[in-house]
């Protein structure tokens, strides 16, 4: 092998690794996906880096086709590619025959759900990053009617959702699309175990396939990875995922394309594959496929200082990290904006999603709030599972409802459309997924609505402001969102102290 070669080779499973003396191929490989590690300004005993490049140049072969892409674009090398790699990147041959239709001919592919199963069809793995609301369940319908009409009629599928909920929701949409005696789908979760031996699609929740893999006697062909976003490097999903054999795997997600989370895209697209398409809320709400969105910026003005740890902390980094925890405990205990949440809140109009990041704050907001005339559900880890499609099935009834939850439990897996409002409370949360997937519990069009509110509350203090500005940029990204377009108001505290005295 000369200088100039950048050899590949298939390592084990789903690994590739690279051979090189190009020190230049070795370099533009690993700056590109090595990040600083953001932990390591409070801990000195941990990496300075993260790297998807392992120290023996190995990598997940889902980013494959991503490395060759940047080779030939930054270097003029000689790449050499081992025979044994090409069944892991295209694991099966697609002659590009007409899309099969679903069997309830009451359905139809839209364009880009056609586009995106012609694409997961040419290239047998990869990751569709589609916003909520967007018809992903009917993508997957079409992908696994495909591949048993035209690949494999005896291909064996797994659908892996999130929550047990999914797990009945993505069921009865696949009949609902039409079965006949080609798809045989069976759910496998915690609320329901109709497991059918003789089943070509089993649909099951993550929890689930983490505590019964060693029972879970059912090899599938075909890995399909719904809210794929979730399955974060070294978590025990993650590593049930990696103990499938099968190369032939989608990726569904509405916040897959993050760029502040490298490293998780980086773990996503190397255990699954490359983005085939990337489908935004705004391409979606300008065709009418989902709700327009109003977006309404509301800060809370504080006239004191930054709260502030003791003056007996002197070491610089033990005091940056209690100021925040210190920040959002002042605000979920103070009465009197406790008091304007609960008053912001009756007086919306519509049903309305309040998301809080923290389940004390959620607690006292709820409780406050029961006694006002709305009817009040709460969701967070103390409702059981099975109570919670019953209160998702009361909202879709009324039009003055309020759900009261957290981030975590009502951020995927919830399919209701009439939602006229959501509500961001705590002014915490700056993560692309916890924003995005909120914004989505309210996308899903209605008659009873042209567009969802989505109000945005903030503080003045140190990180509530900067997490606001993040979430502001993530509104632009995915919504195309000016700044123009945002209705700003600002409230004082201590005239809602004068208010609440």
């Amino acid at each position: 092998m000369d200088d100039s070669t950048v050899y590949f080779k298939k390592q084990q499973k789903n690994r590739i690794q690279f051979i090189t003396k190009n020190d230049d191929a070795k370099r533009i490989i690993k700056d590109t996906y090595t990040i600083a590690n953001p932990a390591a300004r409070f801990h000195s005993n941990i990496p300075s880096t993260l790297s998807a490049i392992s120290q023996l140049n190995a990598f997940n072969c889902g980013l494959f086709l991503d490395i060759i892409k940047l080779l030939k674009t930054k270097l003029d090398c000689k790449i050499v590619i081992d025979k044994n790699i090409f069944p892991m990147i295209h694991p099966f041959k697609w002659n590009e025959s007409e899309l099969i239709e679903p069997i309830n001919d009451s359905y139809k592919y839209r364009d880009y759900q056609k586009d995106a199963i012609y694409k997961c069809m040419k290239y047998g793995r990869g990751n569709v990053n589609l916003s909520t609301a967007g018809g992903k369940s009917l993508i997957i319908y079409g992908i696994i009617l495909n591949i048993i009409k035209q690949i494999n009629p005896k291909f064996r599928f797994l659908i892996c959702v999130p929550t047990p909920q999914l797990v009945l929701e993505f069921y009865d949409k696949i009949i609902e699309y039409g079965c006949g005696n080609l798809l045989r789908p069976a759910k496998f979760s915690s609320i329901n175990r109709e497991f059918d031996s003789h089943a070509n699609i089993i649909i099951s929740n993550s929890s689930w396939l983490i505590k019964h893999k060693d029972e879970f006697k059912f090899n599938p062909n075909v890995l399909i990875i719904d809210e794929v976003h979730t399955i974060k490097k070294n978590n025990k999903i993650c590593r049930v995922i990696n103990t499938f054999p099968s190369m032939i795997r989608f990726g569904f997600s509405g916040t897959l394309a993050n760029s502040n989370d490298e490293e998780n895209l980086w773990n996503v697209i190397g255990l699954v594959g490359p983005e085939l398409i990337s489908i935004y809320p705004h391409e979606l709400q300008k065709d009418n496929y989902i709700s327009l969105i109003k977006i309404k910026a509301i800060k809370l003005i504080h006239y004191i200082n930054q709260p502030q740890p003791p003056p007996d902390i002197t070491d610089r980094l033990e005091r940056a990290k209690k100021v925040y925890p210190l920040e959002f405990k002042y605000i979920e205990n103070n009465k009197h904006i406790n008091n304007f949440l609960v008053d912001f809140i009756y007086n919306l109009n519509g049903n309305s999603v309040v998301l809080f990041d923290h389940t004390k704050h959620l607690n006292s907001i709820y409780d406050l709030c029961l006694s006002n005339k709305k009817e009040v559900f709460k969701i967070n880890g103390s409702v059981p599972l099975q109570n919670r499609p019953d209160i998702c099935n009361r909202i879709e009834k009324i039009n003055n409802g309020v759900i009261i939850a957290n981030h975590k439990c009502f951020g995927t897996g919830i399919d209701v459309s009439n939602i006229h409002n959501i509500v961001f409370a705590s002014g915490y949360s700056k993560a692309a997924v916890k924003t995005i997937q909120g914004i989505g519990r309210g996308l899903r069009l209605n008659n009873n609505k042209n567009k969802l509110n989505l109000y945005d509350i903030y503080h003045s203090f140190r990180y509530s402001s900067r997490h606001f500005m993040t979430r502001l940029n993530l509104y632009k990204e995915f919504y195309n969102m000016n700044i123009s377009d945002i209705i700003y108001k600002t409230v004082e505290v201590k005239k809602l102290e004068k208010h609440y005295a």
